[in-house]
């Protein structure tokens, strides 16, 4: 039913997958990951808790973000974003053998469909105090499109714990 086509801009600031129904040649949705970072106040935050940790070591943990993700509406409740993020976390699986990647993250629209979603692959939210309050990488919850106010939630997905 899917057929997944890569998208590169030439000047190579992130990657999107269109995904066509096979029969129908119609668009269904896409998504698009980039290259990113998390900024840390301190290690122990989140990494190398125990005898290993050292303060401001590794305050910067490498991430793939997940730019944008939409489905078609005669597509959606088809579990079709469910498939995107699968395939997704498995292209960045594979890479994180070959290159330093730590996380998933994503900038998720706090709605109940969004947060199942997500949830159920097992991203989890960031506790914003990790995060200097003078960073510019911080997750903003907060924002303005247009002029209409929206809330989003910062998710993550670890990968040291997936084998």
């Amino acid at each position: 039913m899917l057929n997944c086509i890569p998208s590169t801009i030439e000047q190579r600031l992130n990657i999107t997958y269109f995904y066509l129904d096979k029969v129908t040649k119609k668009f269904i949705g896409f998504i698009s990951i980039s290259a990113g970072k998390v900024t840390l106040k301190k290690k122990s935050n989140f990494i190398g808790e125990g005898e290993n940790a050292k303060e401001g070591e590794y305050d910067r943990l490498p991430a793939v973000k997940i730019d944008q993700l939409a489905v078609s509406k005669t597509y959606q409740r088809k579990k079709i974003a469910s498939l995107m993020i699968e395939q997704m976390l498995s292209k960045v699986y594979y890479l994180s053998k070959d290159v330093g990647i730590r996380l998933i993250i994503a900038d998720i629209l706090d709605n109940e469909s969004n947060n199942g979603l997500f949830s159920k692959f097992e991203f989890k939210e960031f506790d914003l105090t990790w995060f200097s309050s003078k960073d510019k990488d911080r997750p903003s919850q907060n924002r303005t499109y247009s002029g209409t106010p929206y809330r989003v939630k910062p998710m993550y997905f670890d990968l040291k714990w997936v084998s």
